[in-house]
């Protein structure tokens, strides 16, 4: 072996000796020559890594920084040694770069900084970016490749050191970043072909050629007036947290739409005339930081950002060095942008650029002429599409590159001039993000619907990462919330999001300084000691000597001013003499006072039995829909009503606890083993005036709601809103429940109680405010077990300086579903036992992540209907309208829990059936009425404004035309339902024998089920909402409908029969449809007598489910593929047979018809609507979606054909888990499975 060698591995790569003893003496690398050709080009980059690297136990983890290091100093090594391979060239003295200033002149193209990641070579004063550029700044400032800014903890308007120099703020350090690497070697901007790029005459010379830009009307997608595509909310929340740098994974969104009006990149330009170094000169330097803070740039919203970057008046000092080559061009620019410095990409393909804010843009240019590009770039955080046109072009012996883009309907220009025809910067291979832009779709369509020539194949396939994205993920990450928590308040984690470690409320930087570890999903679930709370823990690399210390450190988390004290402009010092001595003052006097609530706490208080808390035992308190099964809670005895809203809200600002300690609070804790199994010991603990100094309280309140920030030492989560007069509920740090109500009796006052659920105590509460010299207090008489302690809050700011959250309401579990549930001196209580936020299924804190507590925050309220105790709409009309509770009396229990579950003859539905005391002649007869349910309107009739009479005449003679026309029609859907139709097999449904369709995180067990092919894709969403509206079925009538029923034995086991009668024409009259439609997602109101619930939700391309009255089980599927068309298929899993559907609506006459098409066994049979009234004069009710179930957790489904039809396996409304309808009512479902099948099994 050499000792060359060896030297050179320790001294110059400056390797570990763990990886030198394996290289040297496991792989017997004797030389420089071997290890030089060790590995190609192409493979030497992961080589090190795989080969070396994972095979050295200390490197095996390659998170780690120590291991990185190694990677980058083997990688570097390798390139090195490729033109020295025996290391003549190389002095024993000289080691590899180590950082940015101790740069080397490349050894060959594109030869890398290892621990900058930029170019080796150039100077300090100009060039292509460098190395050399970066020496002055932070060793950290530059890290393999990334720009990575380490900005002031408290935003980027603070001043910010890098190096020896302090800029006045970050935007001023951007600044300087901004020109970065656009100047010629001297340091000035100019080069041959223009020297003063900033000179009088050419700034003269781009206002003129603005104005010139201002009034073309030849510009790119058609003058900007082609329709911007842009993703949905749904489409940018799918993308949240997708791993970027996996080139083998598709946009879990679906594909990126084409802009309408882009170009096909079939040119390849012939002269390379965007190949120079080009200087931006419509704007100034100055501009674009000024501006950058007026409006908030640089921050959450990229598109902001973005607009700063291209707006004339905001980006000058920009700069492009373009290496062009035919149709690819490898483009250098600005990285107070871009976090790396070039990219390379090719005429058409979709390449990927990481952000400095930390966000994702994925780009596509087009080079459609020899002067002219025109692109567009998706920002993956927004969903927004950016459309840009570049076109250079002569003016004054100078080459001039003007930049037009569209944001939001504005059009913005930004002109650049070529200074140089040599970019004097490297190349660096091609970068392809076709498959995971395209999500492995070729020929993907334009936003109105036309297919672009593409396909989902990258360029550099089979390269399957982006390495350098790896490489920095951490380190973005950070910047991501560095850079936005300036900019927008933001919840992360479930907490908010600022970088101030001193104080404000409590933060993602508070949880990462106090241990990350303990806190997850926006809830403190602290890990201590397997000995228990009294043991020593660890947090953050911290240790405490108990876990009663540590939750000392994290009692006061979130309580303190920016400055990292307690005070405030209202009371700057609340430790202070002054301040002590009133609350001292303050605490003499409420050991004598009367007036306390609750007949000063002598009325009888509440509490559970042990039978009534073991009931309790496990009680999933996450699922908003459950019933406590201990009954409902009692109301405290003398408990007011919540009848006031205050007008001041005087409870509004920040309040500090000032009659106890801290230290006081963990010593009283572990001496009274409160934190324990004992909640009430700790509720005690942090209620007792010598145990809870230094708590707080952030309170954001709005009349009678209040959002409230308090110790994460006691409660689980930072904060909760709720309603004067209503439950809501806390998990606690010990893994207890608390169920509470507050009510404001009076401005300036409070009275509440909590339900501690693992004792089944009940503890109550009363705070007033009140003034005393200069300040206001909080006074805090806390009950527990017969004695009363108080804790004196003073309010240190009116500002809580926290931000609300969304209402948090827990009636129907904490009541049981019983309205006016009485005290516990059986006084009734005015109460419904209905959530505020109906139909909100779950607590998402408990179990959702941080997408699902983002998107909880940002949800907009939708009016849901109003259901009555069994399940379906309020309503007094009894002869119409929509199906309501009045409708429903004379059915007796036959309609409850929202489901129609009537109760058939045991011999069958042939028999006589018994409803609300009346007896029909058979179960048909009393279908027969059941099938008109919630069809008619308001008087009982079935006519509207759109048409009073639907089984008129004049309507009646149009139907038979129609159905005439219809049966000559030959442009149905399916290809005119010739494609072959999928089925199950006779093994696949008998798999799904039993299935619980009620359970939606369960796959079916007989594996995806097969979209049908023909079936078109999801991509359109109608603009005028034409399904909208009260329906009414014209081609048929009641009477036929049973009457055929009888005759061929439907609503039987054979659901497929069933719907063959529903929807052929000479069986389905009386039935109808009232649809709210909003989009691409509609509420469909239709017959009770085929489907057991009244109505459902559903979105263009997604699963529902369905149970039916004969106790089947339906998937269905509705796609509207243009405005006035939805074409669908139904699964029904009792056959494993799939029904297919399409319906269209056309006008004919004065009136809208609505025609239904339906295939079953190869039989196309008709049925028309006709649309009665534009008002559905029904509720919307939440989506639902089953795709998870459905697709069994496959994406990308394929079709009976083998096709693959484009899907996601998630449901639209995860993580909802149940589908609760089902679970009330399932062994009603079964009993009339039963029931139904046994009439026609001969």
């Amino acid at each position: 072996m050499s000792a060359q060698f060896t030297g050179f591995l320790t001294n110059d790569a400056k390797l570990d000796p763990r990886v030198v003893e394996y290289m040297t003496k496991t792989l017997q690398l004797e030389s420089i020559s071997d290890f030089a050709n060790f590995w190609t080009s192409d493979e030497y980059e992961n080589g090190v890594r795989d080969d070396i690297l994972l095979n050295v136990a200390a490197f095996q983890n390659t998170s780690q920084a120590a291991t990185k290091i190694q990677v980058a100093r083997l990688r570097a090594a390798w390139r090195l040694v490729q033109d020295n391979k025996e290391l003549s060239t190389i002095k024993e003295s000289k080691a590899l770069p180590e950082a940015a200033a101790e740069t080397a002149p490349p050894t060959g193209q594109g030869a890398l900084c290892e621990k900058t990641g930029l170019e080796l070579g150039g100077t300090a004063q100009g060039g292509a970016l460098s190395a050399a550029h970066v020496a002055h700044l932070d060793p950290d400032a530059f890290k393999g490749g990334l720009h990575k800014p380490n900005f002031h903890s408290e935003g980027l308007h603070m001043p910010h050191t890098s190096g020896d120099k302090t800029y006045d703020t970050g935007f001023h350090y951007l600044l300087e970043m901004h020109e970065l690497g656009g100047k010629n070697p001297d340091g000035g901007f100019g080069g041959p072909l223009c020297s003063d790029p900033f000179s009088d005459e050419i700034q003269s010379l781009s206002e003129v050629l603005l104005k010139e830009a201002q009034n073309d009307l030849t510009l790119a997608f058609n003058n900007f007036k082609d329709p911007c595509p842009m993703l949905t909310k749904k489409q940018v929340e799918l993308c949240k947290g997708f791993d970027y740098g996996n080139k083998t994974l598709k946009l879990p969104c679906g594909p990126l739409p084409w802009p309408a009006g882009t170009p096909e990149p079939n040119y390849v330009p012939k002269t390379n005339p965007l190949h120079g170094r080009w200087i931006t000169v419509s704007g100034g330097q100055a501009a674009f930081i000024k501006t950058a803070i007026e409006a908030g740039m640089l921050g959450v919203a990229e598109a902001h950002k973005i607009v700063a970057d291209t707006d004339h008046h905001q980006t000058g000092g920009m700069y492009l060095r373009i290496n062009q080559a035919g149709d690819v061009c490898t483009v250098d620019a600005s990285v107070a942008k871009f976090a790396r410095a070039k990219r390379t990409w090719k005429s058409g393909h979709y390449f990927y650029e990481p952000l400095v804010s930390g966000g994702n843009l994925f780009g596509v240019w087009v080079l459609p002429e020899e002067y002219r590009k025109i692109g567009f770039f998706w920002e993956m955080e927004s969903g927004k599409c950016f459309r840009i046109e570049r076109r250079a072009f002569e003016r004054n012996g100078l080459m001039v590159l003007r930049q037009s883009t569209e944001i939001g309907g504005n059009v913005s220009f930004v002109f650049y001039v070529k200074v140089s025809n040599d970019p004097e910067s490297q190349t660096i291979p091609l970068q392809s993000r076709d498959y995971t832009a395209l999500a492995g779709h070729d020929n993907v369509p334009d936003s109105e619907g036309k297919p672009y020539p593409c396909t989902a194949k990258d360029l550099d396939f089979p390269l399957k990462r982006d390495t350098w994205l790896d490489t920095n993920k951490e380190e973005m990450n950070k910047q991501r919330g560095v850079v936005d928590s300036h900019f927008a308040s933001v919840c992360d984690n479930g907490f908010e999001v600022h970088d101030n470690l001193k104080g404000g409320p409590l933060s993602a930087g508070h949880v990462e300084a106090l241990g990350q570890e303990h806190f997850e999903g926006g809830l403190h679930k602290p890990k201590f000691h397997d000995d228990g709370v009294h043991g020593p823990m660890t947090a953050g690399g911290k240790e405490y000597e108990t876990g009663f210390h540590y939750l000392l450190e994290a009692h006061e988390l979130g309580g303190k001013n920016e400055d990292g004290g307690f005070g405030g402009p209202l009371c700057q010092d609340p430790y202070g003499n002054e301040v002590m001595s009133i609350a001292e003052n303050l605490l003499a006097q409420s050991e004598i006072d009367n007036t306390l609530a609750f007949q000063n706490f002598k009325a009888p208080c509440p509490e559970l039995t042990k039978e009534q808390v073991a009931m309790c035992k496990g009680f999933d308190y996450g699922n908003k829909r459950l019933k406590l099964p201990c009954g409902p809670l009692p109301w405290p005895a003398g408990l007011p009503a919540p009848n006031y809203v205050p007008q001041t809200d005087p409870l509004h600002g920040r309040w500090i606890t000032v009659s106890g300690g801290q230290a006081a609070f963990i010593k009283e804790a572990i001496k009274s083993g409160m934190l324990g199994a004992s909640e009430a010991k700790k509720i005690i603990a942090d209620t007792d005036h010598h145990q809870t100094g230094g708590m707080y309280l952030r309170i954001n309140q709005h009349g009678d709601v209040c959002t409230v920030d308090a110790s994460v030492a006691k409660f689980a989560r930072a904060k909760r809103t709720w309603k004067s007069g209503h439950y809501f509920y806390e998990p606690l740090v010990s893994g207890g429940n608390l169920l509470g109500v507050w009510v404001l009796p009076e401005e300036y006052r409070k009275i509440g109680f909590f339900w501690e659920m693992e004792s089944g105590k009940c503890f109550r509460i009363e705070r007033r405010a009140y003034p005393v010299g200069p300040y206001m207090f909080l006074h805090q008489a806390t009950e527990t077990n017969g004695k009363v302690s108080f804790v004196f809050y003073v309010k240190v700011s009116g500002d809580p300086g926290s931000k609300p959250i969304p209402l948090q309401n827990r009636d129907y579990t904490a009541l049981a579903g019983v309205d006016n549930a009485p005290d516990n001196l059986g006084n009734p209580y005015p109460t419904k036992a209905y959530d505020l936020d109906y139909p909100k299924e779950r607590d998402t804190w408990l179990d959702a992540n941080k997408d699902a507590m983002l998107d909880q925050r940002d949800k907009v309220d939708t009016a849901f209907a109003d259901v009555c105790e069994k399940g379906f709409e309020v309503g007094d009309n009894v002869k119409g309208g929509a199906l309501n509770s009045k409708q429903l009396e004379k059915f007796g229990d036959n309609f409850k829990d929202g489901l129609h579950q009537p109760t058939f003859h045991e011999e069958g539905l042939h028999k006589p059936v018994e409803a609300g005391g009346r007896v029909y002649e058979t179960g048909f007869h009393y279908l027969l009425e059941c099938h008109e349910l919630g069809g008619k309107n308001a008087s009982g009739g079935y006519g509207g404004p759109l048409c009073e009479d639907p089984y008129g005449a004049e309507v009646s003679k149009m139907v038979e035309k129609i159905l005439k026309d219809s049966d000559e029609d030959r442009t149905l859907c399916y290809n005119n339902f010739h494609d072959p139709c999928p089925e199950l097999t006779a093994e696949q449904v008998a798999m799904c024998k039993g299935f619980d369709y009620g359970d939606k995180p369960l796959k079916l067990p007989c594996g995806p089920l097969p979209w049908p092919a023909g079936l078109p894709e999801p991509g359109y969403v109608p603009k005028t909402n034409p399904l909208t509206g009260r329906w009414i079925t014209v081609s048929g009538g009641q009477a036929a409908f049973i009457k055929e029923a009888i005759k061929p034995g439907m609503l039987g086991a054979a659901e497929a029969n069933k719907i063959q009668a529903d929807t052929d024409h000479e069986q389905t009259g009386g039935m109808f449809l009232r649809i709210n439609q909003f989009g691409e997602q509609c509420t469909v109101d239709a017959s009770v007598a085929k489907y057991a619930r009244a109505k459902r939700t559903w979105r263009s391309g997604h699963y529902f489910y369905e149970p039916l009255v004969s106790g089947g089980n339906l998937l269905g599927v509705w796609v509207l593929p243009e405005e006035y068309r939805k074409i669908g298929f139904f699964w029904e899993m009792e056959s494993g047979r799939c029904f297919r559907i399409e319906r269209r609506a056309f006008p004919h006459g004065s009136y809208t018809f609505l025609r239904q098409a339906t295939e079953v066994n190869g039989t196309i049979s008709f049925v028309l609507y006709v649309k009665v009234c534009n008002d559905p004069e029904s509720r919307p009710i939440p989506v639902q979606s089953r795709d998870y179930t459905a697709l069994a957790g496959c994406d990308n489904v394929c079709t009976n054909l083998g096709k693959p039809y484009p899907c996601i396996a998630k449901d639209l409304d995860y993580p909802k888990k149940r589908d609760t309808w089902l679970d009330q009512n399932e062994k009603e479902m079964m009993r009339q499975r039963g029931l139904v099948s046994t009439t026609f099994k001969a």
